[in-house]
């Protein structure tokens, strides 16, 4: 390594920047070589996290300084009473070259009054800026937002919305907006005419807060997420939440929506969103408080999607809803039939559905949360329909429940699911996904998992 030249060590430096380091590693000694060669490159410094790396601010300061103006990721900065003035110096420096931003803000400081430094700073011009995120944060954004110079700003996450200005030149370039709507926004804001080039949003919003105002796309988005949900812990009567969202959710009919997360089951509150939603591609139907809405019924909101995939409102045409992602398959969908949907995602222990309610089903998700249930792995097997096209299962292995105490039988039921649909005459595409293992007990298991589909049919 000491006979390399400068130029490949800094390529070797480069090449492990993605490693993962919780916190600085503290050495006895470094080669001056690989030292010198390090200094010179400001890029190797440009990924900081001081949350969790928990730098000093004055390790933080050495190692901004090194970057030496080259763009910098700042991801997060925690802020605080005690750190704020910090923060502020620390903006004021180094905003102009900064390229993502994230603050995280504590409760004390989660309001405009207590944050007026941070919002001064983020009028100073920030040309190289590409993506702002503000957590826990309550703001009112600034006309003068990165000075009006922010040409390369694509993305923007705001803790709750409160107002956005009329004029903001930062924002004419932003594409995507994730944001909290909660009780201080107020009277009508259309984003695509504040945001001409928006093409996803994310929005989260309380429904007691729905009726003071009304949220104008504008135009046709590429993707919207939108979560509905009630903030209020007292929150006793479920029905009003589809009350609150009537104004908003009509509201929305101009966007083509990609993504609709809604916390109630009521009836009347799913058609509207298949009403004022025309274009919906898909939906998930969830429960988002189970504390307050226990005895919902999610299962009547899955049937309900199932009614109006078939007919509109006036019987004029049909809704094509092709993807169902929901907590509870295992009473609804058994007594309707749903002609269009091709991918179905649920939990292992709801996997009772007879499959030819669904006739064009291709994909089958199914979580599981334990290695070590036969009876899931028999129902599994039995979705693999040998009149039809081959089904192309997904299993996703989650961290979840404890492992099974005998890890012989993990894995032997590991090896009869892949056995059991491997090895049929329809020959089913099988694609085995394994994240968040981190049970130590049923590494057998999994490893059998892992090892008996290296056999099978790959996509």
């Amino acid at each position: 390594m000491n006979s390399l030249p400068p130029e490949l060590l800094t390529r070797i430096f480069r090449a492990t920047d993605d490693i993962t380091m919780q916190m600085p590693i503290r050495c006895s000694h470094v080669s001056r070589r690989w030292r010198a060669a390090a200094l010179a490159d400001p890029a190797l410094w440009s990924n900081l996290s001081p949350a969790a790396m928990r730098l000093k601010w004055e390790a933080l300061e050495l190692l901004l300084e090194r970057t030496r103006q080259a763009p910098v990721v700042l991801n997060p900065v925690v802020v605080d009473e005690n750190n704020i003035d910090l923060v502020t110096i620390l903006l004021q420096k180094h905003l102009h070259h900064i390229q993502i931003l994230s603050l995280l803000f504590r409760p004390e400081l989660g309001n405009p009054d207590a944050s007026a430094p941070i919002l001064e700073c983020l009028c100073l011009p920030a040309p190289m800026m590409t993506r702002i995120f503000i957590i826990n944060g309550r703001f009112e954004l600034p006309r003068q937002l990165l000075g009006g110079s922010a040409q390369n700003l694509k993305s923007l996450s705001i803790g709750e919305l409160v107002t956005l200005p009329s004029d903001c030149p930062a924002l004419q370039s932003v594409s995507s907006l994730e944001s909290y709507i909660g009780d201080q926004l107020h009277g009508q804001v259309c984003l695509t005419q504040l945001m001409p080039r928006l093409a996803f949003i994310v929005l989260v919003c309380a429904s007691r807060y729905t009726t003071r105002y009304r949220l104008d796309l504008g135009h046709k988005l590429e993707r919207l997420v939108l979560e509905l949900f009630s903030s209020d812990p007292g929150f006793e009567d479920p029905d009003s939440l589809f009350i609150d969202m009537r104004p908003f959710l009509t509201a929305l009919n101009h966007a083509s929506c990609g993504h609709i997360v809604c916390g109630s089951s009521h009836k009347e509150t799913i058609s509207v969103l298949f009403d004022g939603i025309p274009d919906a591609q898909t939906m998930t139907v969830t429960h988002i408080n189970d504390e307050v809405r226990f005895d919902l019924g999610i299962g009547e909101a899955v049937e309900v999607l199932a009614e109006l995939s078939l007919t509109s409102a006036d019987g004029a045409r049909s809704r094509k809803i092709s993807y169902v992602d929901t907590d509870v398959l295992d009473t609804v969908l058994t007594n309707r039939t749903m002609n269009n949907i091709t991918t179905v995602r649920c939990a292992h222990h709801h996997l009772h559905i007879d499959p030819p309610h669904m006739p064009q089903l291709a994909t089958l998700i199914v979580d599981f949360v334990s290695p070590a249930y036969d009876l899931a792995y028999d129902q599994l097997a039995a979705w693999v329909d040998e009149e039809r096209a081959p089904l192309l299962a997904v299993v996703h292995l989650i961290k979840g429940l404890p492992p099974d105490e005998d890890e012989e039988l993990s894995a032997l039921n590991g090896q009869a699911l892949v056995t059991a649909l491997g090895t049929r005459e329809s020959s089913p595409i099988i694609k085995l996904v394994v994240s968040g293992l981190e049970m130590e007990d049923a590494d057998e298991g999994y490893a059998a998992l892992e090892a008996a589909v290296e056999s099978l049919t790959w996509e």
